[in-house]
Formats: structure tokens, sequence, C-alpha cells
């Protein structure tokens, strides 16, 4: 395809040169060849015709006497089909007739030839010449035409585009279709910066966000105004841009973005071509337009369905296709003369339509997506009457219903009625209200906002409202009104202001502000001022007791605690007579604990609550919040003459109560009764926290006692046990040597026992050690452990380990101790022959034996200390085993082996890894 501009006058032009023989056509086509214009040669019809058909050929120039046809002939059939482009020919002088019958049919030059058909080049070329000439501007309109054909395909193909997004790219996709394009892109606004949504084509920097004022674009967003460039890297806005990029165009897309494109050729686009383009970003803008007027088409329909019981018009709702009637409002029943009860659950149509009148079925004419809107007679109460109906259906989870509105216009038009039914509804809110119109006068106020100006709503009607308001809160409303008119997705918006009334305190509102429409047309807006010094407040105190919980859950001891709900009470709840009373179990009685320094000048020293005294015991043994605006009425009341008038105890659970007074009646209202709750269960939980951490306390105190006793008790084993054992053992060896035969057996027992001495004192040793707390753990190789302790209890005991141990944190020498004490035990119990296995479980190791086993009934009691069924045990071997799995958070299980022999499993949960490990927990290997 040619890429001609036919606005350029430095384009190439497109020739054909057609002869049967081959050397004179390439000969004449060199001839006639230059800057400005491109010679393709043929040989034959077929080969013409196909280049005139399937490229932009300028001209075709062909010798007369051709293979199947001659000049004349072919000029014809091109003509025939459609194609206008200009045909000279370049025939050897023959008869008058044929140039008179070629100018007949639409020739645009006839050079004869003489003898060669290359020395009439001069001539050719000049009537070639005069016919591009002569053919430029209609080729132009034409092109353009087909330009203007395309846009206007394009801009059905708009009408298809269901998403902002899916816009955009069609875009994009579109401009190079109207415009020669290296690379373009459809900008949009996005907060503070312009962000390429839709792109065509890479530049070498990439496809980056502009600021609202920067380059090129920026400027183009904040002008509204288009601009091409004929030569970028002259361009200072377009600067920094690609060597490469040579002219470009931008024009802006309605009042939220730019589309931009750029060519590689200098002057690459016309001023047509910024038309076409402004064209295509008017239809992009009008598709954006389109696509947002849908959106606020349904918002419309949702919004009308949430409020149609509140409209005074005539409402019913049916559902199915015989349309039932499933409710009606009142209007209803008064506009129709039906009582709600007389038409419920029978066809409508029935009751309303007349005879020559039909009835709308909303869901079979538009479905669920659209709303009716129509003019029709239905039967009254006082007879036939007109309406204007509107309705829209919408899906429910068995059938549809539909929402029909009638508005009675018979006796007035709809804006009469529409304005009345408005002052009513301005008349009836309790806030302040004012209605302005569309020049921003007061059009009406309801009593509730002149009573705030202090005077009556007849000497507000027609001011602006800078007589009686700041102007910078008039400023901020119209600035509001604004943004809202120009966001057809915002129905309405609020902002804050103070307000002083002219009979009254001071009090932060909250202005709420709204357009109005009449048919489609801005008619004015309306405010609704409401006083948020509560909710204020409200927030301030759930911030504080926000605050205070965090106050709360770091406080240290219960006492703390206490204190700190007192301080949360007084500065969130506003209530600065309090107290925190707290069960003493040893007294059976609520004590006081803490108290606010205004409760004890203003009440004593609070009393101690025993059971049964008072309204505080009551709550605090129900376990249920309770209030008393005037306790001196309380039957239950401790003191009758108290100064106190309402009172709130809130129990905390099972730690006692928190009393908050006030010398007010009814001065807690159901908000800080809510946020009285809140705190004590805050305050509960806190202490329940601070009562965990005390026991936490507590038993570490004993774990370190307990190590205490077990460092003594290893003392006194290693030196007041052993040094006596030593001396025996010395004077038993002298006492041997030389013995009488006699006595022999007497020294061999006691031998016997000084040596089981001496293992007691080994294994109590070894338990003292291993029942102390972890200190230090690392990761340690299960393999490597189990040969340690194989080695150290008999290196010839057959132990076979598994390779796939890997490994386990603990504490190195704890764990050998455990292997140790298994193959001792082992040995002790089966014999010097006894097999054993160490292997994985899913869960941890076990440390199998080919032995008798231990019976089901024994295996718990083989883990306590002392137990043992050897004549020569000690009963501390797996006793040792158990403390040390539990020093660790393990556990151990006695079960049978796979050889029907004991099996000690230890159970490691979460701590085990595997083989590939690396010292890390078991734990990750298993999952």
């Amino acid at each position: 395809m040619s890429t001609v501009d036919p606005q350029d006058d430095s384009s190439t032009w497109t020739v054909v040169y057609l002869h049967p023989d081959p050397a004179v056509g390439g000969a004449v086509a060199d001839g006639l060849r230059t800057d400005a214009i491109d010679v393709v040669p043929a040989n034959r019809v077929g080969d013409a015709r196909s280049l005139i058909e399937n490229r932009a050929v300028d001209c075709l120039v062909t010798a007369y006497d051709l293979p199947t046809t001659d000049g004349i002939s072919l000029l014809r059939s091109l003509r025939a089909d459609g194609f206008v482009t200009p045909v000279i020919f370049h025939a050897e002088r023959g008869d008058e007739s044929i140039a008179a019958e070629a100018i007949e049919v639409g020739i645009s030059g006839y050079v004869p030839i003489d003898d060669v058909a290359t020395e009439s080049l001069d001539s050719l070329s000049k009537t070639l010449s005069n016919a591009l000439t002569e053919t430029q501007s209609t080729a132009a309109l034409k092109r353009r035409w087909q330009t203007v054909e395309s846009l206007h395909e394009v801009a059905l193909e708009f009408e298809t585009c269901a998403t902002p997004a899916e816009t955009y790219e069609f875009a994009v996709e579109a401009l190079t279709k109207v415009l020669d394009v290296y690379a373009a892109a459809l900008y949009v606004k996005d907060g503070t910066a312009l962000v390429p949504e839709a792109t065509v084509g890479s530049l070498p920097g990439g496809w980056g966000p502009y600021g609202l004022d920067e380059g090129v674009a920026g400027q183009t967003f904040q002008r509204g105004e288009s601009s091409r460039t004929d030569h970028i890297p002259s361009d200072d806005a377009a600067a920094p841009a690609d060597a490469t990029l040579r002219s470009g165009i931008s024009v802006p897309v309605g009042d939220f973005g730019v589309l931009q494109a750029v060519s590689t050729s200098p002057g690459a686009y016309s001023e047509h071509d910024q038309k076409l383009a402004e064209l295509l970003a008017a239809h992009v803008s009008a598709a954006i337009s389109r696509i947002r007027s849908k959106r606020a088409m349904r918002a419309e329909r949702d919004r009308f369905a949430t409020l149609f019981e509140n409209v005074p018009d005539a409402v019913a709702i049916t559902r199915g296709e015989e349309r039932y009637v499933a409710d009606v409002n009142p209007a209803f029943e008064e506009t129709f003369g039906f009582d709600r009860d007389e038409i419920v659950d029978e066809p409508i149509d029935g009751f309303l339509v007349p005879e020559a009148s039909e009835a709308i079925r909303v869901a079979d004419t538009v479905g669920t997506d659209e709303v009716v809107r129509d003019h029709l007679t239905r039967r009254g109460r006082t007879g036939t009457r007109e309406f204007s109906f509107t309705g829209f259906a919408i899906e429910d989870a068995e059938t549809y219903r539909e929402y029909g509105i009638y508005t009675d216009v018979t006796d007035r038009n709809r804006r009469e009625r529409e304005l009345r039914r408005y002052k009513r509804l301005v008349e009836a809110v309790g806030d302040p209200m004012y209605v302005l119109d569309p020049d921003g006068r007061v059009e009406m106020v309801n009593q509730a906002m002149a009573a705030v100006l202090g005077t009556t709503p007849e000497d507000v009607e027609g001011c602006r409202p800078e007589s009686f308001m700041p102007a910078e809160h008039v400023d901020r409303g119209a600035e509001l009104l604004r943004e809202l008119l120009s966001d057809p997705d915002r129905q309405w918006d609020t902002f804050e202001m103070d307000v002083d009334p002219d009979d009254g305190d001071a009090f932060v509102a909250e202005t709420m502000v709204s357009p109005l429409f009449d048919d489609g047309a801005f008619s004015g807006s309306v405010g609704v001022i409401r006083d948020i010094t509560r909710r204020r407040e409200r927030e301030r105190r759930i911030r504080d007791l926000h605050e205070g919980t965090r106050e709360l859950m770091s406080a240290e001891g219960v006492t703390a605690v206490a204190e700190v709900a007192t301080e949360v009470a007084t500065d969130a709840l506003d209530f600065s007579l309090n107290g925190v009373f707290l069960y003493d179990e040893p007294a059976d009685a609520l004590v006081p604990v803490a108290n606010t320094d205004r409760a004890q000048r203003v009440l004593g020293d609070p009393p101690v609550v025993e059971p049964g005294d008072g309204l505080m015991w009551e709550a605090y043994e129900t376990g249920e919040p309770a209030s008393y605006g005037d306790v001196r009425a309380a039957s239950d009341v401790m003191n009758p003459e108290t100064i106190v008038r309402s009172e709130a105890y809130v129990p905390l659970g099972d730690h006692g109560v928190i009393i908050l007074s006030s010398p007010a009646v009814d001065d807690f209202d159901d908000e800080a009764l809510a946020l009285a709750k809140i705190l004590g269960s805050n305050v509960e939980a806190a202490l329940d926290r601070a009562e965990r951490e005390a026991t936490l306390a507590r038993r570490t105190s004993e774990l370190e006692r307990q190590n205490e006793r077990l460092d003594e008790f290893a003392g006194v084993v290693s030196h007041d046990l052993r040094n006596p054992l030593t001396l025996a053992e010395g004077h038993l060896e002298l006492a041997s040597e030389g013995a009488p035969a006699e006595i022999e057996p007497h020294v061999d027992e006691v031998d016997w026992a000084l040596g089981r001495m001496g293992e007691l004192i080994e294994d109590m040793l070894s338990l003292a050690r291993n029942g102390r707390p972890l200190e230090e753990t690392a990761d340690v190789d299960l393999v490597s452990v189990v040969d340690a302790a194989h080695r150290t209890v008999d290196p010839d005991l057959a132990v076979a380990v598994d390779d796939t141990l890997g490994t386990i944190e603990a504490s190195e020498r704890r764990l050998r101790a455990l292997f140790e004490n298994c193959l001792r035990n082992a040995i002790e119990h089966v014999g010097p022959d006894v097999s054993l296995s160490i292997r994985r479980t899913d869960d941890g190791f076990a440390i199998d034996d080919d032995g008798p086993g231990i019976p089901p009934a024994d295996r718990d009691a083989v883990l306590e200390t002392g137990y043992t069924t050897s004549t020569d045990g000690t009963g501390y071997g797996l006793a040792i085993v158990a403390d040390v799995a539990e020093t660790h958070g393990w556990t151990v299980e006695i079960e049978e082996s796979p050889d029907g022999g004991a099996r000690i499993h230890v159970v490691t949960d979460g701590t085990r890894a595997g083989p590939e490990s690396d010292g890390r927990r078991m734990a990750e290997d298993d999952h």
C-alpha cells in the first residue's frame, strides 16, 4: 500500500508501465523513473491489473497493441470495474481514429512512437507529469474521503465499547487507521498525573506518566487545545525525546485525557490530520460519557428501589409474570381506594387498568436493566385519572419484582406537585434545611433553619447565603456543588463548619449538599445542616478508650491495672467519681483497690463490701452490669442518704466490679453504659493477664528454688557421700588382702554393696543434673550422639542405628545421657547379648530391643523414679530418660518393638528434622 500523503508535494508517485516486450518495458521504466516517480514495469495485462487492484497506483502507461487485447479495451475494462486510475497510451503512430476513440473513453494522454520507444521519453515524461498534476487534487480528495469513511466506521465501533479500558485500547488502534503512526498513546488523568492507559508501538525509553502540566501532554491537557510539531528535536516542550522521533500530534480528549501520536518522519502530520485526530478524540470522549451515563442510570435505579417507600406517590410492588401484588404504600391505598389487605396476592391489572387501556409489563418490556417511564390512565378512587408512571424490575431469589410508582398529574402539572411535595419534605425534616435556586439564592428554609438564624423563613427566602453564613463556608459549599455537577457518579457530599446560632450554644455541623435537577437540567441545590457535636464527642471517647486499653494491657500487676482503669473511666467516660473493687478470697469480700481523687474527696474512704451488701455485691454475684438513674430509690442501696444519684456497676468477671457514680439523676445514657461495658471487658482481660503473669512469676521463683535445692543435693552427693564411700572402698581393699578364705564371701558381699551405693550415687547425680531446666540448645546430630553413648556404655553391644535419624535441637550432654540410660536399661533387664535398633519415627525416634518386652500394665510405672524389676537395678534409668525428655518438651511412651521387645518411643513433635536438614528443626523436614 502506498504511503503517499496527498497533502505532501514531496511524496512519491507510483506509475505502472505496460509493454509486451520486457526489455522495452524495463528501458522505458528506467527512463521515466525519478526521485518523485516510482515506475513499475509489467509485460502482461494481468500483472498490470493486479498492481492497480492491490496498490495505490497513480497512473498507467501502456502500449496500444497487447498480446490478448488492446489499449482501448483495457481502458474500458478498468473503467467498468470502477478504477479511475489515469491511463496514457504510448503507442506507435497509427490511425487517428484510435486517438479519437481513446479520448472518447477518457484517456489522459497519447504519446506516439516513431521507431524506438525510448526516443520519445521526453514527450512521455511531460505528458506523465501533466497527468499526475491534473489528478493530484482528485486523488487527494478521494483519499481524504476514504479516511473520513474509515473514521465513520471507527465511530460506529466505539458504540460497542462497554468499559473505559476497552474504549482507550480501541482509540489508539483506530488512530493507526487514520494517521501515519510510529507510536501512539492515550493518557488519562489519574490523581496528579497523566497515565498511559493504552498504547500502540513502543518508544526506546518506554511509556511513562506525565505530570498534569509536564511536557506536550501536560500542555495539551491544561490548555484543552491541540498541537502538532513538524520537528520534535527543536521543540523544547517535547524534550527530552528520542532522536528517532521527528514529528508529533497531541489532542485533548474531553476533560480527562490526551491522545498523542509520533512519527519518525519530519512534517508527517498536516492540519487535516489534526482535524481527524480531534474528531477521533471527540468520539472517545462521547463513548466515555456514554459509559458513565449508563453507570449513573444504574445507580439512580438502585437508589430509587431503596427509597420508594418514602415517596408520597402511590407505589405498588408486584411479583412474577402474573404481577401479583406483594405490597402497596399508604399513598397507593389513598389514591386508588383499595385497602392493602384487599389486593395483596391478587393480580394488580384487574384493579387498576381501564378497559380501553393496556397494562405495562416492565420486565417483559425492558427486563431488569432499564427504567420505564410513561403517561397512562388508571382507575382511581374518584374515577379514571391520569398518572405519570415510573417502573423498574429487580430480580430476587425466585422470580422478579416490579416496582410501579404512580404520580397523579390530572389537575396539576408535575412540576407543581414536585415543588409542593418537596416543600413538605423540607418542613418535615427535623434538622435545619435549606433549598437554593440555580442562581444561589434561598428558595426555602424550614423552621429548624430559621430558628438557627433567629428569624422566620419568609425573611430568609430570596437572600443570598452570605447574608447569614460566613463567606468561607459559602465558598466551600459552592465548590462542593461544582464538584458534584461535574461528576455524575456522585449525588451528594458533605463538609463541616462551625455554627453559632442566634439563640443557643455553638456547635460543629455537618452540611450535606446535593444538586437538584428538573428534566435533566440543573434547578438548584439542597442542604441539610446536622449537629455532629455528640458524634465528635463519641469519637473522642472511643479514641481515649482505645488508648486506655493499651495502657491497661501494659500495666504491671493487679493494682496497677485497677489504677489505670479509674483513669480511663475518668478520661474516656467523663465520670470522675469511680473506683475498682476486687474480690479478696481470704476476706470473702469486695475490697477497694483503686479510687479516683475526686471520689476520695467527695465520698471518703470506700467500704469493704461483703456478701449480700447492697447493689455492688448483687452485680458481682450475678455477673450482669446494672445501672440506676436514682440510686436512692433502689431497695438494696447501702446508704439511702448518699449524695450519689446515678450509679452503674460493671462486673469484671470473677475479679470484682468497677463502679461509676454521678451526683446528677439519670446521668448515664445508653452510649456511656455501652462504653462502660467495653471498658469492663478490657479491664477483665487486663486482670486475667496480670494474674497469669503473677502465677508465672511464682512458678519461675519455685523453679529457681528447686534448682538451688538440686544444686545443694548434687553437692551433698558429690562430697558428703562419695568421700565416705571412697574411704570404705579403700579399707575393704586393704582388708581383703590376705583375708582368710572363710571371710572372702563376706568381703565380696561388702564389695558388691559399696559398688551398688556408687551406682545409686551416680544415678542420683544424673537425675539431679537432668532435672534442671535447659539453658542452651543447639542442632545435634542424632547418629553422632548415639555413637558416643554406645562407646560409653559398651562398645561391643549390638546396636543398629538408622542413618536417616537427622538432627534435632537439644542439649547434646543430656541427649547422650538419655541414650546411655536406655542402653544400660536394656543390658540390665535383657542381658549383655541384647540387640538394639535406634530408628526414626513419624513424630520423633525410638530405641527398640529384642528382649521379653514390658507388660502394658507396667509401662507407666517404669518411668517413675525407683521402679525396677531387677535385683541389681537402681530404678533411676528410665526415670532419667523421662526427665531428659520433659526438660526438652518431649514425651516418652513405652511400647512394643517390632521384635516383641521393649520400645522406648520419644515423641519430639515439631522439633524433628530429616537427614537433609543441615541443622534445621526436624519439623521442617516433616512438612
